[in-house]
């Protein structure tokens, strides 16, 4: 006996604005070339797309199995209505080359992954193909098939509803794919629970206790399927790294095995072109960090070019944030970290062409809980780049802008530029210790740092903190800083650059609450820092009070020192120190010189030196500089000043008041002494002075210079009066 089919097809014509359309209401049945089972050839989508002339709508009211591979024109509209769907067998493929019309529900019931659907629409939702938000389910699958239906697309959109989608396998995003969030859209990470030794505690003697725990760790949850894949956008998304849950499962990091089995980014996209993301959220996420043969962030993006990231916010994770490595072109605007255990939020190494600008990064609970100091965990943003710029930013906590302190990999750090940014509580401003690679060509500039330094007491609590620090480099701009220490705290050096450093302009700064002012050092044979420009700044470090002695590299306005190594093709030279403001109690300018060290051609020209009530401790005092130039400058209220053992000293047009002075009328005076070579002391104005010593350049008189009121002049050095 023939069985009758139930399909109930209708033609419907309505005209409007004097065109005809058509429409085909099916209510159920099945779309088979060949059904063994029945003699008859059930072809209800065709009859109905045959019936339309292959241009029309066609509403799917219940469910229509499709038995072998099959194609609908570009000319029919699927209208999916009231539950309708369509079944397909294993191993098939089908073609939809119309418009399809459905809610956000199940429309495809499919047999993974041997079914294969193609879609022409621009809108698609992995409801479609099963995924139900807030329900506990794993949704990869759904999701994997929806965007595999218009992988071949170049416009095509994969529209998520708000509400958790569960993930537990990867999913891979082909070139074109297109995923956009409702700003609600959580993508929750998950992966297998394991009984696993968790770290508990750490123990007095720094043993560790650990405890077996049932365990989460984490799955990626997108990566790029192909490598040289381009055109990938991410929209609207908040991405859960899922690392505690109410059942108390533990993160991670913690674990004894710190096998790279247990961990994984969240986002991981490598060699990918043209990879945009938009208001994206990043949380709950721990990586780990001890003994992995790889580094594990939240997100990273390797071997890519042409990277957007607008708006993305990372907050409540652990260890490691987002990193770039070996990509270019990259632009990063409103970025946000905020968390209270992160090393560093945002890395960058080995790139070109990069823009960070208009973010915050707020690391300001992120100190280690057990020193007083609240030492930070790692740096704020690591920036080892060529041609990038970090402007418009707020960064609060953590250690700074660290440049190019990772790994040598035979990479030119050069042209880098960071303006018009503010940093507090930082250990350091802007750094680098790499003392291997050569930053070349980089500006600083227009940036507030305050510094998390130390306590201002006798003990030095607290940690060594920089405004701008630099290991070798080259064609250095410090420009329009503002540098000073955080509430109640004493940085220590406002900028310092040591090792090989040449072609450095330090102007108009203001340098304040610091220890040291502007500090060099040279370390071993073949370390030079010349041709170096401090120029109209104002530099006010912390005063003496409160210490047990008067140390001469404390309060120091510039200070340069060789500390061990060769004599050899080492030292300082070309150096001019012109239009500053300094306010110090320690020194004025300083070097300490022992060993003996290469020191040439210094130039000190038109600045205000000044010090408290106490007088400035050094003031000048410099020591086997060969040609020296001391001119044009006001010198006011000084201990001790010394210019000895130079070679070539010329100290002109100078104003010296209080030179020699302490509250105890007792001093030091201003002492040039021992010095060769051609000689000039001249035209300088000196008065209220507590006495004149040192012999002048093998000179024996005070003549062309205006003096007037010392308190006394003494004839030990045996000069003219």
């Amino acid at each position: 006996m023939k069985k009758k089919l139930i399909i109930l097809v209708m033609l419907i014509s309505t005209f409007a604005f004097g065109q005809t359309s058509a429409e085909c209401v099916i209510d159920g049945g099945i779309q088979a070339d060949i059904d063994p089972q029945n003699p008859n050839v059930n072809r209800v989508l065709s009859d109905a797309i045959a019936l339309l002339n292959g241009e029309g709508t066609i509403t799917i009211k219940g469910e229509v199995t499709i038995v072998n591979d099959f194609s609908i024109p570009k000319g029919i509209v699927l209208n999916f209505y009231n539950g309708g769907k369509l079944k397909m067998n294993n191993a098939i493929t089908l073609n939809i080359a119309g418009t399809i019309i459905a809610e956000p529900y199940q429309i495809f019931e499919t047999v993974m992954p041997t079914t294969t659907i193609a879609l022409a629409n621009l809108e698609v939702y992995p409801e479609w193909f099963g995924a139900v938000v807030n329900d506990g389910i794993d949704d990869s699958n759904s999701i994997s098939q929806a965007i595999s239906s218009i992988a071949t697309t170049t416009v095509g959109n994969i529209f998520f509803l708000n509400g958790v989608y569960d993930i537990h396998e990867t999913i891979a995003l082909p070139s074109n794919s297109r995923l956009i969030g409702n700003g609600e859209t959580t993508l929750r990470s998950h992966r297998n629970i394991e009984d696993l030794e968790v770290l508990v505690s750490v123990n007095a003697d720094g043993t560790e206790t650990y405890e077996t725990r049932s365990t989460f760790y984490p799955t990626t949850i997108f990566k790029n399927k192909d490598a040289n894949n381009e055109n990938i956008i991410i929209s609207g998304f908040k991405f859960d790294g899922n690392w505690r849950n109410d059942t108390g499962q533990l993160r991670s990091y913690g674990l004894k095995d710190n096998s790279s089995n247990y961990i994984a980014n969240l986002l991981r996209f490598d060699n990918v072109t043209n990879l945009k993301f938009k208001d994206v959220d990043i949380f709950n996420y721990s990586s780990n960090y001890n003994d992995l043969d790889g580094q594990y962030e939240a997100m990273t993006i390797e071997h890519s070019k042409n990277i957007y990231v607008e708006n993305m916010r990372l907050y409540d994770s652990r260890i490691e944030g987002v990193r770039f490595y070996e990509s270019e072109n990259i632009i990063v605007d409103r970025f946000y970290s905020f968390n209270d255990y992160i090393w560093t939020p945002l890395h960058f190494w080995y790139c070109t062409n990069v823009t960070l600008k208009n973010s915050i990064i707020d690391e300001i609970n992120n100190d280690d809980p057990d020193d007083i100091a609240g030492i930070p965990l790692g740096s704020t943003i690591n920036f080892t780049v060529k041609n990038s710029i970090i402007k418009n930013c707020k960064i609060y906590g953590g250690s700074g802008i660290d440049i190019g302190n990772e790994e040598d990999k035979n990479f030119e750090i050069a042209n880098i530029t960071i303006k018009d940014n503010h940093l507090e509580r930082v250990r350091h401003g802007v750094y680098s210790e790499n003392s291997n690679d050569e930053i070349k060509g980089l500006v600083i500039s227009n940036n507030t740092i305050m510094l998390h330094g130390r306590v201002i007491n006798n003990n030095n609590e607290g940690i060594n903190s920089t405004g701008v620090k630099l290991f070798k480099a080259k064609d250095i701009m410090i420009l329009n800083n503002r540098i000073s220490a955080l509430d109640d705290k004493r940085a220590s050096i406002g900028i310092r650059f040591d090792y090989s450093v040449h072609n450095l302009l330090i102007q108009n700064n203001v340098i304040e609450d610091v220890d040291n002012g502007v500090y060099s050092r040279v370390l071993s044979s073949g370390n030079i820092v010349d041709h170096i420009k401090i120029i109209g700044n104002t530099i006010k470090t912390i005063p003496l009070n409160g210490r047990s002695t008067y140390r001469n590299n404390y309060s120091t306005g510039v200070f340069f020192v060789k500390t061990g190594g060769s004599t050899e093709a080492n030292g300082f030279s070309n150096w001019t120190i012109k239009d500053n403001y300094f306010d110090n109690e320690g020194s004025w300018v300083y070097n300490y010189d022992n060993p003996p060290v290469i020191q040439e051609n210094f130039n000190i020209i038109n600045n205000v030196f000044k010090s408290g009530v106490n007088g400035c401790n050094r003031g000048i005092d410099l020591n086997n500089i060969t040609d020296l130039t001391i001119s044009a400058n006001k010198l006011q209220n000084s201990y001790s000043n010394k210019i000895v053992s130079n070679t070539n000293v010329i100290m002109h047009h100078n104003i010296l008041k209080y030179v020699g002075y302490n509250p105890d009328n007792s001093g030091l005076g201003f002492r040039i002494q021992k010095n060769e070579g051609i000689g000039s002391f001249k035209y300088n104005i000196m008065y209220n002075n507590l006495d004149w010593r040192g012999v002048l350049f093998n000179l024996n008189s005070l003549e062309d210079n205006f003096k007037n009121d010392f308190f006394g002049l003494v004839d030990e050095y045996n000069y003219s009066k």
